[in-house]
Formats: C-alpha cells, structure tokens, sequence
C-alpha cells in the first residue's frame, strides 16, 4: 500500500466523523432505506454505490437488510472496509473492487436487488450524457418496484464548515458547473478538497422519468446530534444543507 492509500483511507475516517455526514446524511439515508423497502428488511438486497471504507454500507448491515453490497474504485479501500467490518454483519456484506463504478457496470448480485444507494457518487459525472449513463445503469439493477436513493451536491456558497463541510460553486448553477467541495473536521481542520460537477434538480428528474418518479427529500437530524449540538446549532444547516436527496422506484 503507497503512501496515497493510506491517506485515502485516513480522510474517509475523518470524513465518517463529521457532525452533518454523522448526524444528517447518515440518518437520512438510512431513514430513506427503511422507507423505501417492498419486501421485508430481513430479504432486502442493496447495492452501496461508492462505499469507501464501509460506512453506509455497515449501518445499512446493523439496520436488518440481508444482504449488503459494497463498490467502490480503490482496491485499498476496499480491503480496508473488508478487514474491518466487524465479524457478526460479514455473512450480510460483500465488497467488491470495480475499475470503474459506471456507466453499463455489471450488477454485482446475481438477481435484481431491492435497493441501490449512491451517495456523493453523479456530482463526478463528467456531462450530462455521462449522468444518464451512470443513472440507467443503477436503476437497472433494481427489481421492478425498487428504489434508487440518491445523495448529490447542491452548493449554494454557504459557509458550513461548523457542520463539515464548504460547498463552492463556480460559476452559475448550471449543468457541468465546476464544484469545490472542501471537507473539515469538527475542529475547523480540513481534510480535503473534492472537485465535482453540478447538476440542476430537473435534469435528474427528467433523466430517470422512463423509469420512475423522482421525489426529493429534506435532511433528517439524529436524536442523537440534537442532544450532542443543540437544536439551534443545526437551524442553519436545515435551511441550507446544500444536499439533496432523491428517491426513484422503478416501474412495476
């Protein structure tokens, strides 16, 4: 392992450590699972898209679901989520190393799974055509009636490094807009500097309208970031998150 590995895996350490991914995105994006189930939990196959060390993938594990899927493009990393998911969840979870996470990427289960997440992933879509691409290929993984959830950049220039992160937009919000996104410790330290694109809520919306509905969520704050921060910590952060979070089902 180089000496770029071993900091990628220490930045998504860091980055699991963040008040908003910790307290926000995480309840979020496992309340949205909860909700978007059509079979019972014990049954339900989901894929992770982009699971880095492991940290939705494990939380979907202790939620219930059967089986749990972790992709990603860094081999490390892959290893590192292996070694360290604890030993009680490993016959529900299963990572695997892609060269690449998309477009017309083979589903990684056998049959059509229930559930597909992908988190922080189409903001590094390099074009809208390359966005459609990535979306086809996730909702075809899924059975008819399954759920994609989505997590994507929404930067509105606001200073949010008390909740984790800094969200730069340059340019107008526009389609393939160049994003900054600077992630920080609760400390104030930063972690790192991401690059990705921008893409406005209705070209999602439109690109997966041949397999479903998109329907966009609001973040959701954990009790348990509410009785560590206070309400009033989070009051701007929920006006602004600068996230969003979509849900499709694909037709039956």
């Amino acid at each position: 392992m180089n000496i770029w590995d071993h900091e990628l895996i220490n930045i998504y350490k860091l980055t699991n450590q963040k008040p908003d991914k910790l307290y926000s995105i995480l309840p979020t994006v496992l309340g949205l699972a909860k909700q978007s189930l059509c079979r019972p939990i014990d049954q339900s196959e989901i894929i992770d898209v982009g699971c880095g060390t492991g940290f939705f993938t494990l939380a979907l594990a202790k939620l219930g679901f059967n089986r749990v899927i972790g992709l990603d493009t860094s081999l490390p990393v892959i290893k590192e989520a292996r070694a360290t998911c604890p030993a009680r969840y490993q016959q529900h979870v299963s990572y695997y190393w892609q060269k690449k996470l998309s477009p017309n990427r083979r589903n990684p289960s056998a049959t059509k799974v229930d559930l597909v997440i992908v988190p922080f992933v189409l903001n590094y879509a390099e074009n809208v055509i390359e966005l459609q691409a990535w979306l086809d290929t996730y909702l075809n993984w899924l059975r008819p009636g399954g759920y994609l959830i989505g997590v994507v950049d929404l930067p509105e220039n606001k200073d949010l490094t008390i909740y984790g992160a800094r969200k730069i937009l340059h340019g107008s919000a526009e389609d393939g807009a160049k994003i900054t996104n600077k992630l920080y410790q609760v400390n104030g330290q930063l972690i790192c500097s991401l690059r990705g694109n921008y893409y406005k809520l209705e070209t999602i919306s439109n690109l997966v309208e041949s397999f479903g509905k998109v329907q966009w969520h609001k973040p959701t704050i954990s009790q348990e970031g509410l009785n560590k921060f206070g309400a009033d910590f989070w009051r701007g952060y929920l006006l602004h998150p600068e996230l969003g979070y979509f849900t499709v089902r694909r037709k039956l």
